[in-house]
C-alpha cells in the first residue's frame, strides 16, 4: 500500500495512484434544515490500520474539504431493473440512500436520467428493467447529453439471466465505459459488480471476475464491489430486499470516497440549482432542465386516431412498346439524367441510358430522351470526367439531392467513386473522385445505391451471401458528399438495414422507391419475372432503421428474371415494370405503367397540434393528405382522452405538406394557412371561432405573402420543409421563415402594420434543415430553434434572444445545448407542443403506426426539478466490510 507523501496534486484535490485512501472524513457542520458545510479532513489517519502523516498543509485539506461548496453532483443511476429499484418498498432501490449519503457529507447532488421512479423527489434515473449491458449502453450514449459527472453502474445482470454472451460481459462494459468518456470528458464512474443470483451464481462470478479487471482509475472508473449476499435478495432470486438495497448503497458510498478526489465540475451551461430548487418566477419562468425530458412518460393520445394509405397493392397496365439495338457489348439502364422541363420531385421521368464498349476498352455514353412517358428514337452522347471501365459497375443514384442522378462506379473492391450530374440535355458530369472506400472483402456485384431514409441522397450498400443488406448513410447537407452515417446510430456505419430473406440469387435483388414514398423498397425478382416486394416505410424506437412492411408478389411476370428491369418511365413517383426482350439484333421495350397505391403514408404523418380556441394550450388536429379534411381533437387536459369535437374542422383542398397552422393575426387563435411551393407565396383562412356557440369557420383571405418570398418549397421528406410559421418576436403573430436546406434562415416578422423584412434570421449551424423545429421552450412568448437528433431524439435547444439591430442576424440566439434528452425514440417521431397549457414547449412522443402518443411535460414544479426529501440526515447506512466506522457525523455510515 502506497503512502499519503506518494499522492499527487490534481486540480486541487488528491488522487491516490494505486493505494485506496480509507477513513478520511468530511464532518459537516449543519447550517440550516437543508444546508452542510463540511469542516476540515484531518491531516493524519489511517490507511489499513498503518498511522500515516499527510505531506500536504491545512490548505490543500481544506480544498478538498470544500470542493462540495465548489460544485454540484449530477449523478446519473445507469442500468436495469435494479437501477430503477424493483421490490424496493418504496421504489427508490439504493437511489435515495446514497443520495441522503451525499447531502449529508455536504455534496449538492441533483439525480439526472430520462426516467422517473420511486417516491424521492430527485427520482431521475436510468433504470431500464430487462435491459443486458448492450442495451444500457445505448442508453448511456441517448443520456450523455445531461453532461452527468458522476455515472453508477450497475449492469449484467440480464446478460447472465438471458444468457446472451457472457464470456465478452467484460468486453460490452469496456465498450459502455469508453463512450462515456469519450462523450462526457469530464465524467467519474462507479462501476457495480453484478448482485448474487438464486439460479445464475456461476455466471454472476465468471462476470464479477471480468468486471473487476477492467478498473482502471487513471481513467475516473472505481468498481463498487457489492457485498450483499444471497440473503440479501428477495424471493424473485434477483433483486434485492430493502436492506440489500442499502448494502449497496454502503458499497456506492465507499467506492465514491476513493474516486472524490478527481471528480470535476459539471458542465459550466448547467445551472443545477434552478433543476433541483425552480425559480422564483412562476410556472413559465424557470430554465428548461437538460437532467430530464419532463413529467413523463403520460400517454396523451390513444390508439385509433388518424389514417393511413395501408399496405402497397400493386397493379400496372400495358404502356408503351420500342426497340432498341442489341449486342453483347451494350448495356442498358434506366436513370434520371435530364430532368427536361425541371420535373418536380416525385414526378421525375428516368432516361434510357446507353453504355456501349468500345474496341479500346473504354465505353461510349448516350442516351434515349423520356419526354413525357415516351422516348426519342434517337440517341445523344454525353461524356464523363473519369475512366470507368474495366471490372466495374455503373450504378445511378442521387448523391447530393437535387434530383438527379449521379453515376457512382463501382470498384473490383467495392469502392465507390463519383461523378455528379450538373444538368443540361445532355448533361456534363463534374468528378469528386471516390466518396466510399472499399468496405472489405466484397466485389462491385455486391454494392447497392438506394435512398435508405428517404431524404433524398443515395446511401451505400452492401449485399451479403445471405442476403442482409447493409449501408452507410450519405449524411451530406450540401452539394457535395462529407460524411458517412450508420442507420443504428450516427457514428456506426455498414448496420443491416435490412435482413436477408434466403432467397437463392441475391444478383436479382434490387431496391428502388416501388410505392412513391421516396424511400427504396426492397425487391426480388424471380426466374419469370415474377417479384416479391417488401415496402420501406418509417420505424419508432432509436436510430433510423427502417420498418418493413411485406407487399407479398406484386408482379405476375413475363419472359425471363434477367430480362425485366425497372424505371420511372411515367413520372408517377413508383417504378414502373419493363421487359427488355432480345429479338435478334435488337431489343423489344415493353413498358407495365405502375398504377399501384398505398404503403406511402403513416397515421402519425398527419398530427399538428395548435390552440384552435384560444384556451392557451394546444389541441390535437389530424390532417388528411390531400387537404380535403381535418379532424378535431379539444384538449381537455384529461390525458389520454381528448374531446372529439369535429370529424371536418375545414377543408381547403391543399396537400398535406403546404398546411400550417398558426396565429397569424394574434387574435390566439390557430389559422390555417397554405404555402405554394415554388415561390412560398401564402394563403391564408382565418380562425373565426366563436366562443359562445362552439362552431369554427374559417373564411378565406386569400395570399398574405406574395411570390418570390421563399423559393425553398418543401424537400422529399415530410418533415423537410423550407417555410416555417413561428412567432419569433413575441408580439403573438406567426412569423414568416424561410429555410435554406443547411438550416440557415432568412425571413419577414408579421407586423400589425404588415410583414418586414429582417433578412438573415439565424445563420447556418450546419444542420440538415428537416430536423429543425421552432418552438417556445421556456415560456419567454417566443419561439426558440430546437435541432432533433434524427436518431436519439435529443433536442438542442437555440435560445431566441430577440432582435436585435445591428449585426449578421436580426435576431440572437444563446447554445444551450441538449435540453430535450433521449428518451428512447428516433427524431422524426418527437414533437414540440403546449399540451400542458404552461406556454412551454412539451416533448411528444407520436408513434408512425398506430398514433398513440406519449408526452413528457416540460414544467416547473413549485419544488423545482427534485431537491432533498426534508432535512438532511444521517442515513445510517451498514458498515462496508474491511472499513472502519468514522466518528465523523459527515462519513457516519460506511466509510473505508
Amino acid at each position: 500500500m502506497a503512502s499519503l507523501a506518494s499522492m499527487k496534486m490534481l486540480g486541487g484535490a488528491f488522487l491516490a495512484a494505486s493505494a485506496i485512501l480509507q477513513g478520511v472524513s468530511a464532518t459537516p457542520t449543519p447550517q440550516a434544515a437543508d444546508v452542510v458545510t463540511p469542516t476540515a479532513i484531518s491531516v493524519s489517519d489511517t490507511v489499513e490500520g498503518i498511522n500515516i502523516t499527510s505531506p500536504y498543509t491545512n490548505d490543500d485539506v481544506n480544498d478538498l474539504n470544500t470542493r462540495a461548496a465548489k460544485f454540484w453532483l449530477r449523478v446519473m443511476p445507469l442500468g436495469a431493473s435494479i437501477t430503477q429499484g424493483i421490490q424496493s418498498s418504496d421504489g427508490n432501490g439504493y437511489r435515495k440512500h446514497i443520495r441522503d449519503q451525499l447531502r449529508f457529507a455536504g455534496w449538492n447532488v441533483n439525480m439526472v436520467g430520462s426516467k422517473q421512479d420511486g417516491t424521492m423527489s430527485d427520482r431521475d434515473n436510468e433504470g431500464h428493467p430487462g435491459w443486458v449491458i448492450s442495451q444500457v449502453t445505448g442508453a448511456a450514449k441517448s443520456s450523455a447529453g445531461m453532461r452527468p459527472n458522476l455515472v453508477l453502474i450497475n449492469a449484467g445482470t440480464n446478460d447472465c439471466l438471458q444468457n446472451i454472451d457472457t464470456g465478452n460481459a467484460g468486453k460490452r462494459m469496456q465498450d459502455m465505459i469508453n463512450l462515456l468518456l469519450e462523450q462526457i470528458p469530464e465524467t467519474t464512474i462507479l462501476l457495480s459488480t453484478i448482485l448474487p443470483s438464486a439460479t445464475r451464481q456461476s455466471c454472476v462470478d465468471d462476470v464479477n471476475k471480468q468486471l473487476k479487471a477492467l478498473k482502471n482509475e487513471s481513467k475516473r472508473v472505481y468498481i463498487a464491489e457489492m457485498q450483499l449476499t444471497i440473503n440479501d435478495i428477495s424471493s424473485d432470486g434477483t433483486h434485492p430486499t430493502d436492506a440489500g438495497y442499502k448494502k449497496m448503497a454502503s458499497a456506492w458510498w465507499a467506492a465514491f470516497q476513493r474516486a472524490q478526489g478527481v471528480i470535476k465540475a459539471p458542465s459550466n451551461n448547467i445551472d443545477d440549482e434552478k433543476e433541483t430548487k425552480g425559480t422564483a418566477g412562476g410556472a413559465k419562468s424557470c430554465a428548461k432542465s437538460n437532467s430530464v425530458a419532463g413529467r413523463g412518460p403520460v400517454q396523451t393520445q390513444l390508439e385509433g386516431t388518424g389514417a393511413d394509405d395501408g399496405n402497397y397493392r400493386h397493379r400496372s397496365t400495358p404502356g408503351i412498346t420500342f426497340t432498341v439495338p442489341s449486342s453483347q457489348s451494350i448495356q442498358y439502364q434506366f436513370a434520371q439524367i435530364v430532368n427536361l422541363g425541371n420535373a418536380d420531385r416525385g414526378a421525375e421521368t428516368d432516361e434510357l441510358v446507353k453504355i456501349e464498349k468500345q474496341r479500346d476498352g473504354s465505353n461510349k455514353y448516350s442516351y434515349y430522351l423520356n419526354t413525357g412517358g415516351k422516348y426519342d428514337t434517337s440517341t445523344k452522347d454525353f461524356s464523363l470526367p473519369f475512366k470507368c471501365a474495366g471490372n466495374v459497375v455503373h450504378l445511378w443514384g442521387d448523391l447530393n439531392n437535387d434530383g438527379l442522378d449521379d453515376l457512382w462506379c463501382i470498384g473490383a473492391q467495392g469502392q465507390a467513386s463519383v461523378a455528379l450530374n450538373r444538368g443540361g440535355n445532355p448533361p456534363t458530369f463534374e468528378s469528386i473522385g471516390e466518396v466510399m472506400a472499399s468496405p472489405g472483402s466484397y466485389g462491385p456485384g455486391d454494392v447497392l445505391v438506394a435512398d435508405i431514409d428517404g431524404d433524398g441522397r443515395a446511401d451505400y450498400c452492401i449485399q451479403e451471401n445471405n442476403g442482409d443488406i447493409r449501408c452507410w448513410r450519405n449524411g451530406g447537407s450540401s452539394d457535395k458528399l462529407s460524411f458517412w452515417q450508420g442507420f443504428a446510430r450516427a457514428d456506426g456505419g455498414g448496420d443491416v438495414v435490412f435482413p436477408g430473406k434466403g432467397k437463392p440469387n441475391k444478383n436479382m435483388v434490387r431496391m428502388g422507391d416501388l410505392s412513391g414514398n421516396f424511400r427504396s423498397d426492397w425487391m426480388y425478382i424471380g426466374d419469370q419475372g415474377q417479384i416479391e416486394s417488401w415496402i420501406n416505410q418509417r420505424g419508432w424506437g432509436t436510430g433510423i432503421v427502417p420498418d418493413w412492411v411485406s407487399a407479398g408478389q406484386t408482379h405476375g411476370g413475363i419472359g425471363r428474371g434477367s430480362e425485366i428491369q425497372l424505371g420511372r418511365v411515367y413520372g408517377s413517383g413508383r417504378l414502373d415494370y419493363i421487359w427488355m426482350k432480345p429479338t435478334g439484333d435488337k431489343i423489344e421495350v415493353t413498358v407495365f405503367q405502375n398504377l399501384g397505391e398505398g404503403g406511402t403514408r403513416r397515421k402519425g404523418d398527419g398530427t399538428f397540434y395548435c390552440d384552435m380556441m384560444g384556451s392557451g394550450s394546444d389541441d390535437y388536429v389530424w390532417i388528411w393528405s390531400p387537404g380535403d379534411k381535418a379532424e378535431l381533437y379539444i384538449n381537455t387536459h384529461s390525458p389520454p382522452n381528448w374531446k372529439e369535437d369535429t370529424k371536418t374542422l375545414f377543408n381547403i383542398g391543399r396537400n398535406r405538406r403546404s398546411i400550417h397552422l398558426a396565429d397569424w393575426d394574434g387574435d390566439g387563435k390557430c389559422d390555417v394557412l397554405s404555402q405554394r411551393k415554388s415561390d412560398g407565396a401564402l394563403e391564408w383562412w382565418r380562425n373565426g371561432y366563436d366562443k359562445a356557440t362552439g362552431r369554427f369557420a374559417f373564411e378565406y383571405q386569400g395570399f398574405v405573402a406574395g411570390s418570390d418570398k421563399c423559393s425553398q418549397g418543401w424537400g422529399v421528406s415530410i418533415f423537410d420543409r423550407g417555410l416555417r410559421l413561428a412567432d419569433i418576436d413575441g408580439d403573438g403573430r406567426a412569423d414568416y421563415l424561410c429555410l435554406e436546406k443547411d438550416g440557415r434562415t432568412t425571413g419577414l416578422l408579421n407586423t400589425k402594420t404588415g410583414l418586414v423584412d429582417v433578412g438573415q434570421i439565424k445563420f447556418s449551424e450546419g444542420w440538415d434543415r428537416a430536423n429543425i423545429r421552432f418552438a417556445d421552450v421556456e415560456g419567454s412568448g417566443r419561439a426558440d430553434m430546437v435541432w432533433v437528433d434524427k436518431y436519439t431524439g435529443q433536442g438542442t435547444v437555440m435560445k431566441n434572444k430577440g432582435r436585435i439591430q445591428a449585426g449578421a442576424s436580426s435576431f440572437t440566439w444563446e447554445n444551450r445545448g441538449v435540453l430535450y434528452p433521449s428518451v428512447g425514440e428516433r427524431g422524426a417521431n418527437m414533437n414540440f407542443a403546449n399540451l400542458g397549457g404552461k406556454g412551454r414547449a412539451d416533448f411528444v412522443q407520436v408513434l408512425p403506426v398506430s398514433n398513440k402518443a406519449y408526452t413528457w411535460f416540460n414544467e416547473c414544479p413549485a419544488s423545482g426539478g427534485g431537491g432533498d426529501d426534508g432535512p438532511i440526515v444521517d442515513p445510517k447506512l451498514p458498515a462496508y466490510a474491511g472499513s472502519k466506522r468514522s466518528t465523523s457525523r459527515g462519513m457516519r455510515g460506511s466509510s473505508e
